[in-house]
């Protein structure tokens, strides 16, 4: 390939003449803010423990915005670094320090590898040889990215022996030799490359960009999709007319065809690029000031300092898996869908660092940076009835570990979860109120009998009379799915199927010919089968009871009716412990090259203990036939109220 220069030239950096400012920070906000970086700041990720790599033409350590995020810098071709216009700007875009003074950088507590490849000062060329023993040097100290802020140019001969495909969408041309070993080194010890554009305003990108879709023999990318490359747009979101395209020029031409099969457009994206706020070198102007610089220069240092936002958050993703959630997260620009002008759009970091997709509960045995999520979904977790008051306070609860389509983590407050008790106490049957139930009364032997039939199970009550007291005598069981009594979990919160068992005694004593007095008391007992895959496991039996007093009239207002009300304590749990357990957060470890995610698991144990909630009810029954009736009933308390109709069969 012919190129103009036989070095590699800095990009330049138009604009670098503008007004210089002693503060900066506030302004470079406005293109922080473009691109939801302030977002991602406001959730605490703001490039902590990352390493941007730098290869430029020199630095000014001295500079207030850059020193002090230094581990190491050094001189690729010996001796001291020195300073530099073009490599001071890069570091500070990047990750320059907020530190109200200058400029501030997208990670402003990431820390940065300076390699100097140039002869520093407003000399823009680097050279060849010091940009491979640079990527050698970066990936070898971990560099978590690497910054290239730098392309050859293309000549004029070269270009005009290019033409358009438009079946492969490729400029065809004489076949471009490249060679991406060098780069391949530094991406397969697990740094991200970004490479700028380029600024020459043509439609498709210079080198070493290319390199980021150069693909092997087997149509593998060489880089191992580790790479991006980065055009500039404005403030109004519009490519600048300086900035190279992501418009496809063919590595593999052959006659006619192009035999690529990757093309530049998929690895492509942009980001601020005209007028960001730089650092400015202390030898070109004293103070620690900043000013404007333009060019795909600065938007790949923009992007840089992005992957280690990403990096902080979520240190255990593999280097092609970042990649691939700013491809996937930018926010689509000019022709929907990617295209040869903006390539995958515009990045954002604000959704880059929010979920993607379905939210699953993270369960222990998961490995983070899986794509494909299985377990229970995040939208159908939850819990409702009078037993959430328990949960509402839990300390697992409220940081329980949750994972996107992305295998990433985020932290979930799920006593938020909670829904509204529902109410349904019933004072005929208590226990079968929480669903319905048909009722069949008899008399035998003196005794009267009531047999009823639920849509959850079924209840036998006794009742004999003793001069004027009326002695009563109810037993009944129920099933109930993924709760107990009333109370429903669903997801990761399921409470398991239980059975219930209880036994009711009533009384009943007479005033008058047509007034009595009635209380009766209730006790239960729960057993639950609880799911191994929630987050919730009862301990042992759940022990419940509910009382209720009254009067009660009769031959009201037709022979026969029976009108009654009075006061009662709604159903609640005596006694019963529940597990929370639940993966609240993880510890990262180094394991080769790879970052091993280990979850920490947290239990706790609940008191479901309740107390009772008072609730007033009335009821109304009269004769319709000789061999039935119907009962209307009203209760209602704190959580509610209930009105029903039975009708209720004579044998």
């Amino acid at each position: 390939m012919k190129l103009k220069i036989l070095a590699v030239s800095i990009l330049l950096a138009f604009g670098s003449a503008q007004a210089q400012t002693a503060n900066a920070e506030a302004t470079e906000l406005g293109s922080l803010q473009q691109t939801g970086v302030t977002e991602a700041w406001a959730r605490g990720i703001t490039g902590r423990g990352s390493i941007i790599g730098i290869i430029d033409n020199g630095f000014d350590l001295t500079h207030t915005d850059i020193k002090t995020q230094v581990i190491r810098a050094q001189n690729m071709s010996g001796g001291a670094v020195t300073w530099g216009t073009h490599g001071t700007q890069m570091a500070s875009i990047a990750a320059g320090v907020k530190n109200n003074s200058g400029t501030v950088g997208v990670a402003p507590d990431a820390k940065v590898l300076l390699a100097q490849a140039g002869t520093g000062g407003t000399n823009l060329a680097l050279d060849q040889h010091a940009i491979k023993l640079a990527l050698d040097w970066l990936s070898s100290q971990g560099a978590h990215v690497i910054n290239m802020s730098f392309g050859s140019v293309y000549d004029s001969a070269f270009l005009k022996t290019l033409r358009y495909d438009a079946v492969t969408r490729s400029y065809l041309g004489t076949t471009i030799v490249n060679t991406s070993a060098d780069y391949a080194l530094a991406t397969g010890r697990g740094s991200v490359l970004v490479f700028s554009a380029g600024n020459q305003g043509l439609p498709f990108v210079q080198n070493p960009a290319l390199y980021a879709v150069q693909t092997d023999a087997r149509g593998q990318l060489t880089l191992g999709g580790r790479a991006l490359i980065v055009g500039a747009v404005d403030s109004t979101n519009t490519i600048a007319s300086y900035s190279n395209r992501a418009g496809h020029l063919c590595i593999q031409a052959i006659g006619a065809s192009c035999r690529d099969t990757v093309q530049t457009m998929n690895y492509y994206v942009v980001a601020p690029g005209t007028a960001v706020q730089a650092a400015t070198a202390n030898q070109i102007r004293p103070g620690n000031t900043a000013g404007s610089v333009s060019g795909t220069s600065a938007a790949a240092a923009y992007v840089s300092g992005g992957m280690a936002l990403l990096k902080q958050a979520w240190p255990m993703l593999r280097p092609e898996q970042l990649v691939n959630i700013v491809l996937f997260t930018a926010r689509d620009l000019g022709t929907p869908g990617t295209d040869t002008t903006y390539g995958r759009g515009l990045v954002d970091f604000d959704r880059a660092t929010n979920p993607v997709g379905r939210l699953a509960v993270a369960a222990p045995n998961y490995q983070l940076g899986q794509f494909v999520v299985n377990g229970a979904g995040v939208t159908k977790t939850g819990i409702g009835g009078g037993i959430t008051l328990a949960f509402r306070s839990s300390s697992v609860l409220n940081q329980v570990q949750v994972i996107d389509e992305m295998g990433r983590n985020y932290t979930a407050d799920f006593t938020r979860s909670m829904a509204g008790r529902q109410f349904s106490f019933d004072s005929q049957n208590p226990y079968l109120g929480f669903g319905g139930y048909t009722p069949i009364n008899f008399t035998a032997n003196g005794i009267d009998v009531t047999a009823f039939a639920g849509t959850a199970g079924s209840a036998l009550e006794l009742a004999r009379d003793f001069g004027p007291i009326k002695l009563g005598y109810q037993f009944g069981t129920m099933q109930e799915r993924s709760g107990y009594l009333g109370n429903v979990g669903a997801g990761a919160m399921d409470l398991g199927n239980s059975q219930t068992t209880w036994h009711t005694i009533g009384l009943e004593r007479a005033i008058t010919d047509s007034v009595s007095v009635q209380t009766r008391y209730s006790q239960g007992h729960t057993r639950v089968m609880n799911n191994n895959s929630s987050m919730i496991a009862t301990l042992g039996p759940v022990t419940t009871d509910t009382w209720q007093l009254g009067l009660v009239s009769r031959d009201q207002f037709v022979e026969q009716d029976r009108l009654s009300f009075g006061v009662a304590g709604d159903i609640r749990i005596r006694e019963g412990q529940a597990r929370i357990t639940a993966v609240t957060g993880y510890e990262f470890s180094e394991s080769g090259d790879d970052i091993v995610a280990r979850p920490i698991i947290t239990s706790e144990v609940v008191n479901l203990r309740q107390q009772h909630q008072p609730v007033v009810w009335a009821n109304y029954q009269r004769p319709i036939t000789p061999n039935s009736l119907v009962r209307l009933g009203l209760s209602a308390g704190e959580a509610g109220y209930r009105a029903g109709v039975n009708f209720t069969w004579i044998q």
